[in-house]
């Protein structure tokens, strides 16, 4: 099920606000990395929360006596001093509950979350899953579209 809205609607508003907390939340795990020497990080994003440092990728091989090998980079030993501290930084990272975002449109789901986009023609677009639209009640200041209008909306820049 697709649906769009415009920017300025109630609806809207808070899809960008979710966004703009989205893109806060990367912009600090960038951040926090650089603060390392990493130009290269892995996050947890499931499918409930985005956030939190699964490793830190860096060029060079880090002090091993307060990093561990973790997947494709390197993560705080805990048993040091240090790498309790380096922890406490690295778990300051903004996070984010997808939950949000789902209730901004009024559907609770057990698992994952509603996707949108903001067009550059001041029009959020959303959709939900199949098996989560029987009994979705659209937000009054949204409306229900097809695939292809979702589609040109998305992907070639026209109106729907």
């Amino acid at each position: 099920m697709y649906y769009k809205t415009r920017e300025t609607s109630e609806t809207g508003k808070k899809i960008i606000s979710f966004r703009d907390k989205l893109l806060e939340a990367k912009h600090d795990h960038w951040r926090i990395a650089q603060e390392f020497g990493c130009e290269k990080f892995e996050i947890f994003n499931d499918i409930f929360d985005y956030g939190g440092f699964a490793s830190l990728v860096f060029e060079k091989k880090p002090d091993l006596k307060y990093w561990r090998k973790c997947g494709r980079g390197y993560f705080p030993r805990l048993n040091t001093k240090q790498g309790k501290e380096i922890n406490k930084v690295l778990q300051s990272v903004k996070r984010i509950k997808y939950s949000e975002l789902n209730e901004i449109v009024g559907i609770q789901m057990d698992l994952g979350h509603i996707g949108f986009c903001i067009t550059g023609f001041k029009t959020v677009v959303f959709s939900i899953p199949k098996e989560y639209a029987s009994g979705f009640v659209c937000p009054k200041d949204c409306k229900e579209i097809t695939f292809s209008q979702y589609e040109n909306l998305v992907n070639k820049g026209g109106k729907a």
